[in-house]
């Protein structure tokens, strides 16, 4: 996204959130191999969403996301047999977590963190592996202008959001546009007794047409258009929650001030990224490279090694890295949190 309309992103949630400002500095804590795969790839690695550390990753997308449908379906159901209309609007919404792109088993949407305070005492025990790591300053204010090798990845670039508040009205927007299609199709099927009531005055006027006819034809209008509408609801439905739901985190990580690449990768995508496999623990991790280089510039403007780090001894085989790297205008520091991780 390389601008925003002001009215509109005014008056749409996600366009408001997608065009905040990017700060001057934003920060990225990692391992000293990350460090170094980061710097020699002139790209960022974005981890497989399903690999993150917060267990409720998509998930709570998915929790808010059906709350907002159920207190949607009472007020626009009391006389119309919700316990017939339920169902229909449910079924469809639910498959997009359990066999839509959006299921365990599909998902294929990679992020890439950032922060807004470099020096972190949380962060360094959380990412940088045991706080002897590294947290590199990027100027990420141009990235928004997608780089061409990249630009039929549909790439989103935004802090996260925290408040409950903040996250309803992003998702209702996309929940009532599905509900408001689905709902209008339930009823047609749900309420075809009242309809088929109503038609039997056609049936005196139309005496060769039987009422079986009448009644297959009213009922295959109603799953017909169903069959029609409600796919492409659920496509744009999945299609926005699958962009939010990365940039939607608990309250509890509220702290770490997150912004995120959010990368989806798609089954016939023209030029799909690599996925790469990296060790973590007693597993393998799933990322994908994503390329920092803006004009042949890559944006690392400040390094900071972790408390754990071996000081001066650190900060010189650390600037002599970045030097053979032709980067020798990155300031380097340490660490001043007093923390020592034995």
């Amino acid at each position: 996204m390389n601008s925003l309309n002001t009215s509109e992103a005014s008056s749409d949630p996600l366009l408001h959130l997608l065009s905040t400002p990017i700060p001057e500095t934003l920060w990225h804590y990692t391992d000293l191999n990350g460090f170094r795969g980061i710097v020699t790839g002139n790209a960022i690695h974005a981890t497989n969403l399903r690999y993150l550390n917060d267990r409720e990753e998509c998930e709570h997308a998915w929790s808010l996301a059906r709350k907002i449908l159920l207190d949607l379906l009472p007020e626009e159901v009391e006389e119309c047999q919700p316990q017939r209309v339920r169902p229909l609007v449910f079924s469809e919404f639910d498959g997009i977590f359990s066999r839509g792109i959006l299921a365990p088993d599909n998902l294929s949407l990679f992020t890439a963190s950032f922060t807004l305070d470099g020096d972190q005492l949380s962060q360094w025990r959380g990412y940088s592996y045991g706080s002897a790591g590294i947290s590199l300053g990027f100027d990420l204010t141009n990235v928004r202008l997608i780089p061409a090798a990249v630009a039929d990845r549909p790439t989103l670039f935004a802090p996260c959001v925290y408040s409950d508040t903040q996250k309803e009205a992003l998702l209702r927007r996309f929940v009532e546009s599905y509900f408001k299609v689905a709902l209008r199709c339930a009823l047609d099927i749900a309420d075809m007794p009242t309809v088929l009531k109503n038609a039997e005055e056609g049936f005196k006027k139309e005496p060769h047409r039987t009422q079986q006819q009448v009644e297959r034809e009213l009922l295959d209008g109603a799953l017909a258009r169903a069959k029609e509408q409600v796919p492409v609801a659920v496509r744009k439905l999945s299609m926005n929650l699958l962009n939010v739901s990365a940039l939607l985190k608990h309250s509890a990580f509220q702290e770490e001030k997150e912004w995120r690449f959010v990368l989806p990768v798609f089954p016939g995508m023209d030029s799909p990224p690599e996925i790469e496999l990296r060790t973590k623990s007693r597993t393998f991790v799933p990322y994908i490279q994503y390329s920092l280089l803006r004009n042949g510039v890559f944006p690392l403007k400040e390094v900071i090694l972790g408390p754990g780090s071996e000081g001066d001894l650190a900060i010189s085989a650390v600037r002599t890295f970045l030097k053979s790297q032709g980067l020798e205008h990155v300031r380097i520091s340490q660490s001043h949190i007093p923390y020592r991780s034995w």
